[in-house]
């Protein structure tokens, strides 16, 4: 404070609601890849047909999936929300798989990825995508619960399905 003191400043911090400023978690999300990647599909088929851009429109016009993924058809999106802040290390986890990937000489060709949410340590499996849920239990027990216990709560984006069966 002494260094502070020499300056002619005021101090202002809008409160709750007042402050209005965007910032990444405030923000709303659209993803549009997925459509684009559609249509440029359509494209290089009808392209590789030799039709007219007015044929290619008029497919468009009436092809199911693309009138699905028109953006007044999406359900708005909502604003991202903060995860709480756990009290101990390893007490809520993220998880997530890296797919895609060329294999490895151990026959792997996926990371799964599990994050703690209070220090952001991380762990990085190699998987194969044909493992079984049996065998990624095994791995789970061993790497992760092993070292840091059992989670009270893990976040994931897969199927529930997963989820459900994993606990």
């Amino acid at each position: 404070m002494e260094f502070l003191k020499d300056y002619d400043f005021q101090l202002m911090y809008p409160l709750g609601k007042a402050n209005v400023v965007a910032d990444a978690l405030s923000k709303k999300f659209i993803h549009m890849s997925s459509l684009m990647v559609k249509k440029l599909e359509l494209v290089e088929k009808f392209r590789y047909l030799n039709l007219y851009v007015e044929d290619i429109a008029e497919y468009v016009a009436t092809y199911l999936t693309c009138q699905k993924a028109k953006v007044e058809h999406q359900k708005p999106g909502g604003l991202l929300q903060m995860m709480e802040i756990p009290e101990w290390k390893w007490d809520s986890i993220t998880m997530d798989f890296i797919i895609g990937l060329p294999r490895s000489a151990r026959n792997s060709n996926v990371i799964w990825v599990i994050v703690d949410g209070l220090t952001k340590c991380a762990h990085f499996l190699p998987v194969n995508i044909k493992w079984s849920l049996e065998k990624l239990m095994q791995l789970y027990v061993k790497e992760i619960i092993q070292l840091h216990g059992v989670p009270s709560s893990i976040i994931s984006d897969r199927d529930l399905r997963f989820t459900s069966k994993f606990w």
